[in-house]
């Protein structure tokens, strides 16, 4: 019996990827003879469409089986490339602004930022998040406008971010102008210049930049953690403790955490980490 079921299940994997109303049935059946054509394969979760309709379903592939749905119309592959770096997220049942027609997700840029005032001796991939203010001014924490956590947050952080800075670092060059600060030496203000044709890249928030490094194996661009020394990267989202706003959180990574990520905060003026720019789609 199973001889003469593994024509029938050959079949089925050669058609599953049709431009045609494809029955949620079908769609299951296919899954399945991919999973015996190819046992073991690693799998990666996709979105499949329905060229007829112009809808999406999200399913489960093997990766082998990839380029086959790709030239059939199928995309939305985290670590894919897409306007301007790589997918990086794809929102999920229960995530803000979760579409069950309509994909939409997180774009990763390819790189981390460099930071031009980082010199060791060439730029370094380092930033702080924000110059120490300590009341200079009357200035303090950026306020709830950056305290976002969840997805769909970042780019809002990251605008209020920007507009808190300048004035901060023109009141601090005042008094201290020997400092000479520059705005972009900051992740937020690094964040969101325009680059490869887009001008909407931000600072993730805490979540965006915890689903992003889930994902960094399949995005690339990620630098290997060797034993205890962790890889750190700023999230958009400041914290407050007690009321104290110097602060920020965010994700970092070892050898010993992949493929996760911890999620902590520290000081945002002394210490200086990776910054990744995203994007939304």
């Amino acid at each position: 019996m199973r001889k003469m079921l593994l024509p029938v299940l050959a079949a089925l994997v050669m058609t599953a990827c049709k431009k045609e109303m494809v029955s949620d049935l079908s769609l299951r059946q296919a899954e399945i003879a991919s999973s015996a054509a190819a046992k073991g394969a690693e799998k990666i979760a996709i979105w499949h469409v329905d060229a007829t309709t112009n809808t999406w379903k999200q399913m489960t592939i093997n990766a082998n089986a990839w380029p086959d749905h790709q030239a059939h119309g199928d995309i939305w592959k985290v670590g894919q490339e897409y306007k301007g770096g790589k997918i990086g997220y794809i929102l999920q049942a229960g995530d803000p602004g979760y579409d069950a027609k309509l994909p939409h997700g997180l774009i990763a840029a390819a790189e981390d930022l460099l930071n031009p005032y980082y010199l060791d001796p060439d730029p370094q991939p380092f930033f702080t998040w924000a110059p120490d203010v300590n009341g200079i001014g009357g200035f303090f924490g950026v306020g709830e406008a950056a305290r976002g956590t969840a997805i769909g947050t970042g780019l809002s952080n990251t605008n209020a971010i920007v507009q808190y800075l300048p004035d901060v670092v023109n009141t601090i060059n005042t008094t201290f102008p020997w400092l000479d600060l520059k705005l972009d030496r900051y992740a937020a203000v690094a964040c969101r210049k325009e680059f490869n044709g887009y001008n909407d890249w931000f600072l993730p928030s805490r979540d965006e930049l915890q689903k992003i490094l889930q994902n960094r194996m399949s995005i690339g661009g990620f630098p290997d953690a060797n034993g205890p020394f962790r890889i750190s990267y700023w999230s958009s989202t400041e914290h407050s403790w007690d009321g104290d706003a110097s602060r920020a959180y965010l994700c970092y990574y070892d050898s010993g955490t992949a493929p996760g990520q911890v999620v902590t905060y520290n000081d945002r003026s002394i210490y200086e980490y990776r910054a990744r720019p995203v994007r939304y789609f």
